[in-house]
């Protein structure tokens, strides 16, 4: 039977890795975009709003997650979350599903084994 303490290595070690791998695809793809021939211009304040919060909140998310589970977790979240409500359009494309999973797993993480249940040492 796995204990609690496996499952927490394992759902913490998953949310890690996919957030490694996460990481190196969003920087992948910024340095194709920076370094790319192609100009880069933006239509409207919107574009640049979405910008902020993917890739940069995500990725700022992730990279807080491997400190502390809650704070990244929550980050990327809720930087999914407004980049989503920006362009609704990208709902329907599983990449940013895929990417964004590790702050699903770090929210887990915290939530299931991460929050620490202080204890009264001396009862009345």
């Amino acid at each position: 039977m796995i204990k609690n303490l496996e499952i927490a290595q394992i759902l913490r070690w998953t949310a890690r890795v996919w957030g490694i791998l996460s990481l190196a695809f969003l920087l992948f793809m910024i340095g194709g975009h920076i370094f790319g021939d192609e100009p880069q211009n933006f239509n409207n304040n919107r574009e640049i709003v979405s910008l902020i919060f993917f890739p940069g909140g995500v990725l700022a998310g992730l990279l807080i997650g491997f400190r502390s589970e809650k704070w990244g977790g929550i980050i990327a979240a809720v930087s999914m979350a407004v980049f989503f409500v920006m362009a609704p359009n990208a709902l329907s494309t599983a990449w940013f599903w895929l990417i964004a999973a590790p702050a699903v797993w770090f929210l887990a993480y915290w939530f299931f084994f991460g929050r620490k249940i202080v204890v009264n040492k001396f009862p009345s």
